[in-house]
C-alpha cells in the first residue's frame, strides 16, 4: 500500500470525502504535524552541530550550516502557519464572511513564501560578511551527519506533501513539498562543498556555500508566493474544470452551445460558477427555466460549486443567414464569437478577444462586421477561461 494512502487511512476519518471542508482540513493538519516533527529534528541537529563546530573554530559559525538550520527553522514555522491556515479555512461562513474562510489557506501560503524570502535575505547578508572577512571554517563528522540526515527526512516530507497537494489541489501543500525537495538539493550541495573544502583545504569556502543556499531560498520563496497569490488575484479556472462543465452541459440535447464561463473561488471548497447556454429561441419560458434548473443542479453536484446559468436564445434563420459571413471575417484573426441574434432589427453578437489584442485590428473587425447589416451591435469581451 502507498505510504501516503496508509497515512490518510490511519489518521484521517472519511479520508476520501475531499469535498468536505473538515476532511480537507484534516489532510492539511496531518501534513503540518509531519513537517513540524521532521523539521524540529533537523533544526536541533544542525544547530547543535553548528555550535560544536564553532567551539573548535574560535566561535566562528559556519554560515552554510547556520543557513541550512535557519531554513529548516522557517520550514518548521511554515508548518505551524499552514496548520493555523487549515484550521481557519474549516471555519463555517458567518455574517462578516458569507463566503467562508477558505482563502485563509492561500494567505498561509503567502506567509510561507515571505518567511522563506526573509531567511534568504538574512543568510545572504551574513554570507557576504563571511566572504569579505575571509572567515575560515573547518568541518567535522557531526556537520556531515546533520546534512546527510536531511536527505531522507526532507525527501520523505516532499513526497508526502506533493502527494497530498495533488490530491487536494492545494497550493499551500505543493509549496511545502517544493521547498522540501529544494532542501534536499541544498543539503546535497553543501555536503559536496564541505567535502571539497576538506579535501582541497579550502576553509574559506563556507561563505560562498552560504550565498548559494540563499539563492535557492530566494527561488523557493518566489515560487511559493506566486502559487499562493494567483488564486487571490483571480486566476483563470483550470481547463479540466471547464471541460468537465462543458461535457455535462452539452449532454443535454436541448443545449446547442456553452460560453462566457466564469469562476470565482473562495477556497477549494467554495466555488461559484456561471456560464451562458445557447437554447432554441422557440422554447417556452417554463421549459427553459426547468432546463436551466436541471443543468445547475447537475453541474453543482459534479463540481461541488454554486452554479448560475444564463440562457441565450438562438434563431436558426439568423444563423443560416449570417454565420458563415461572420466566421469568414473573424477567421484571419483566429477569433470566436457567440450570441448572434436579431433584436428589434439590430444584429447583435459578441466577439472574444485575447488579452493584448491590437486596437487597430479591433476597429477593422468592427468595421467589417458592420458591413453585414445596416444596424450591427458588436460587443468585444475577453475570455475568462481557455
Amino acid at each position: 500500500m502507498d505510504m501516503v494512502l496508509w497515512l490518510r487511512k490511519t489518521f484521517i476519518r472519511d479520508y476520501e470525502r475531499l469535498d468536505d471542508p473538515l476532511v480537507r482540513s484534516r489532510h492539511g493538519t496531518l501534513s503540518s504535524w509531519i513537517g513540524i516533527f521532521l523539521n524540529l529534528i533537523l533544526v536541533g541537529l544542525k544547530l547543535s552541530s553548528a555550535f560544536l563546530l564553532a567551539s573548535t573554530n574560535h566561535w566562528i559559525f559556519s554560515m552554510a550550516l547556520i543557513g541550512d538550520a535557519l531554513n529548516n527553522f522557517f520550514d518548521f514555522s511554515s508548518s505551524i502557519i499552514a496548520l493555523i491556515g487549515f484550521q481557519m479555512a474549516r471555519k463555517p461562513a458567518d455574517k462578516e464572511h458569507p463566503y467562508g474562510h477558505g482563502r485563509a489557506e492561500y494567505i498561509a501560503g503567502m506567509l510561507i513564501g515571505v518567511a522563506i524570502l526573509v531567511s534568504a535575505g538574512m543568510l545572504a547578508f551574513r554570507s557576504v560578511q563571511s566572504i569579505v572577512h575571509q572567515d575560515e571554517v573547518s568541518t567535522d563528522i557531526f556537520a556531515f551527519l546533520a546534512l546527510a540526515l536531511t536527505l531522507p527526512l526532507k525527501g520523505l516530507q516532499s513526497y508526502i506533501n506533493f502527494s497530498l497537494g495533488k490530491t487536494l489541489s492545494s497550493p499551500t501543500l505543493t509549496a511545502v513539498g517544493r521547498d522540501a525537495i529544494i532542501d534536499v538539493a541544498l543539503s546535497t550541495s553543501l555536503l559536496i562543498g564541505f567535502f571539497l573544502a576538506k579535501v582541497l583545504s579550502f576553509p574559506n569556502l563556507d561563505g560562498y556555500l552560504g550565498a548559494v543556499v540563499s539563492l535557492f531560498l530566494c527561488y523557493a520563496g518566489i515560487r511559493a508566493l506566486k502559487e499562493a497569490t494567483d488564486p487571490l488575484l483571480g486566476e483563470a479556472p483550470s481547463v479540466t474544470l471547464q471541460r468537465e462543465v462543458e461535457e455535462i452541459v452539452l449532454g443535454f440535447e436541448e443545449v446547442h452551445g456553452v460560453h462566457d464561463f466564469l469562476c470565482h473561488s473562495y477556497g477549494e471548497n467554495v466555488r461559484f460558477l456561471s456560464f451562458h447556454v445557447e437554447l432554441d429561441g422557440s422554447l417556452s419560458l417554463k421549459k427553459a427555466h426547468d432546463l436551466l434548473e436541471a443543468i445547475e443542479e447537475k453541474v453543482s453536484e459534479r463540481t461541488h460549486s454554486s452554479v448560475v446559468v444564463h440562457p441565450d436564445p438562438i434563431d436558426s434563420e439568423v444563423l443560416l443567414k449570417y454565420e458563415d459571413k461572420v466566421t469568414a471575417i473573424l477567421a484571419p484573426y483566429q477569433l470566436t464569437y457567440h450570441d448572434l441574434h436579431l433584436s428589434e432589427g439590430t444584429l447583435n453578437l459578441e466577439v472574444l478577444l485575447p488579452f493584448g489584442f491590437k486596437e487597430e485590428d479591433k476597429k477593422k473587425i468592427e468595421a467589417d462586421l458592420r458591413s453585414l447589416s445596416e444596424d450591427v451591435h458588436v460587443v468585444f469581451d475577453h475570455p475568462y477561461a481557455e
